[in-house]
């Protein structure tokens, strides 16, 4: 399934340069990634948060749901509390790759390195 996220404030980019993977990381290889971080009352979250739920029942069944709730199931979106005060009130959501992503400007134009 593909699913456009909507755009959002982005934290701790590294789109550059490959980052090599954190302590107790199950990802060995090192990969460019960024956090986008929403409002958690962001109503242009809902078919993401649907999407979210879809796949998880379609792999656990009419329980995926509650699983998701209980934390039982760990969700791509994520709370921002107890993790940065300035995240507090918000949903964060981390996107990571082995290819080196595009980076453009507000005019489409690409951007090397910053």
């Amino acid at each position: 399934m593909q699913i456009i996220v909507p755009t959002g404030e982005v934290a701790y980019p590294f789109v550059f340069k490959p980052q090599p993977p954190m302590a107790g990381s199950t990802n060995k290889d090192p990969s460019y990634q960024l956090v986008i971080v929403y409002d958690e009352d962001d109503k242009r979250l809902d078919k993401l948060k649907k999407a979210i739920e879809d796949v998880a029942t379609a792999k656990f069944g009419a329980k995926a749901k509650k699983m998701l709730e209980a934390g039982q199931l760990k969700s791509p979106l994520r709370k921002g509390e107890g993790r940065a005060d300035w995240l507090e009130g918000k949903l964060t959501m981390t996107a990571r790759t082995s290819e080196k992503p595009e980076v453009v400007d507000r005019d489409l134009d690409d951007i090397e390195n910053l």
